[in-house]
Parts: structure tokens; sequence; C-alpha cells
């Protein structure tokens, strides 16, 4: 006698029916809609979850270097501004601290710039003088 259980009640028809089945086991390990299957984990209950595009480690880097940084910075900015009020001092803003004692922030340009420029079109219009008196005959 054959022993009913819980699937061969709720689908009479065989497993193929059932929602919960899998088509093969590279469909149960990747999911159905696996388009990179090193990206895709499958977890405990079968559902696929996306893994994150940057490891752990740039994340904590990317969150944790800023936040560092700006712990540092108020930390010396309330060092100095004890003794200045010890001295009998004003105690300085953060503009007037990061004017003074943060060094400038690394700046990349493209292009010419203003002088560069101006010195681009002097050449210009040299060698289109040079151009034009040679076309006249006159150098």
């Amino acid at each position: 006698m054959k022993r009913e259980g819980e699937l061969d009640y709720l689908y009479p028809e065989g497993r193929a029916n059932d929602p919960r089945a899998w088509s093969s086991e590279r469909m149960y390990f990747l999911g159905e809609d696996s388009a990179d299957p090193s990206a895709i984990m499958v977890t405990p209950s079968g559902a696929p979850t996306r893994q994150a595009e940057t490891p752990w480690y740039q994340t904590l880097i990317q969150t944790a270097v800023p936040a560092l940084t700006t712990l540092y910075a108020q930390r010396e900015m309330n060092k100095l501004n004890v003794a200045r009020i010890n001295r009998g001092q004003a105690p300085l803003t953060s503009a007037q601290y990061a004017a003074a004692y943060q060094p400038p922030s690394a700046q990349v340009q493209f292009g010419a710039t203003a002088d560069a420029k101006k010195l681009m079109l002097y050449a210009a219009l040299g060698v289109a003088a040079l151009v034009g008196l040679r076309a006249a005959k006159v150098i």
C-alpha cells in the first residue's frame, strides 16, 4: 500500500506540477533567471540571492576611511582649540581650521588654462598672418 505524502495530496498529477520542484540541479543551485551564475547564491530556503558586486573590504574602506579621517580632524581641532582657550585666545571655527591646518586637496584639471588659451590664440593669429603674407607673396 502506497503511503500518501503531503505532495501527493497537494499535487495528485505528480511532482512535475509542484512549483517547489526544480527541473534540474542547476536550476536549484543557480535559480531560474541566472544570467551570471557566479553572482548568485542560494539561501537555505532555495531562493536565489544576488551577491554584492564589490568585495566587503572595499565597501568597508570606502565607508570607514572618510569617517576616521573626519574624526581625527575633529579631535585635532578640539586639542588646538583647548590650547588656544588656555592661552586666552579665541577658538578657531572649522573653516579657519581647514584653511590653516589641512592640506589642500588634489585637483585634476583637464584642458588648457586661460593663459595657455591666450598663447594658443596669439600663435594661431601669427601663423595665419604668416600664411596670408606668403600667399600674397609679400614675404
